[in-house]
């Protein structure tokens, strides 16, 4: 019965996520690389809304075609538990994170899985300033086993009444907790870069 409440849950959100989405967002940019096959995807983002995991979870649904996980607050879980049919996992306090961390490094195991976390652990404008990151649990998982991937989200209207939503993606150069911080702070800023030009590009063209 789980199991066909959880599909339920799946058809009935990705849909209406893809409806709202449709309606809503203009225009969709996504640069993307090539995942490797071998290995299970963990997707390190900016947090700017709680939609990110939407986009993430509707882009591997027709694109990606992995087995979706995101991690989020047990506390949020809790309030909103449908979300676990979608692939969230809660991260507890205290002594219970070993228990996830466990669970986490499970998913491994399976180069089908994908992992997205939001490191800097709160939500911030994409125009901020740089990330940082909270490094507990990353310093904790074996990021050799992973192909570690950066995104960055960012929305934009650029003179439309509709806005327009922006994803870049690369791949890590370096497994090691310690570096990732800064790697993404220059991933973040040649995003930027490259969304100040789309838009200036957008604006020249005619309505």
């Amino acid at each position: 019965m789980q199991q066909l409440l959880n599909r339920f849950y799946r058809w009935f959100f990705l849909g209406w996520f893809g409806l709202v989405d449709r309606l809503f967002f203009r225009r969709k940019y996504w640069q993307e690389v090539p995942f490797d096959a071998q290995k299970p995807v963990l997707l390190l983002g900016n947090h700017i809304s709680w939609w990110d995991g939407a986009w993430m979870l509707l882009r591997n649904a027709g694109h990606w075609k992995r087995r979706f996980n995101v991690l989020m607050l047990e506390a949020e879980l809790q309030k909103r538990p449908f979300l676990a049919a979608l692939g969230a996992i809660g991260l507890p306090k205290g002594r219970e994170q070993l228990q996830m961390l466990a669970r986490l490094q499970a998913l491994t195991k399976d180069p089908a899985n994908l992992l997205l976390l939001f490191p800097e652990g709160r939500i911030g404008a994409a125009q901020a300033g740089e990330l940082h990151f909270q490094k507990g649990l990353l310093n904790r998982l074996h990021l050799l086993d992973w192909q570690v991937v950066f995104v960055f989200s960012a929305v934009e209207f650029a003179n439309k009444s509709r806005p327009s939503r922006y994803h870049f993606l690369k791949i890590s150069e370096s497994a090691d907790a310690m570096d990732l911080e800064a790697s993404y702070r220059d991933f973040q800023g040649a995003c930027q870069r490259r969304l100040a030009e789309l838009i200036a590009a957008e604006l020249q063209q005619r309505p």
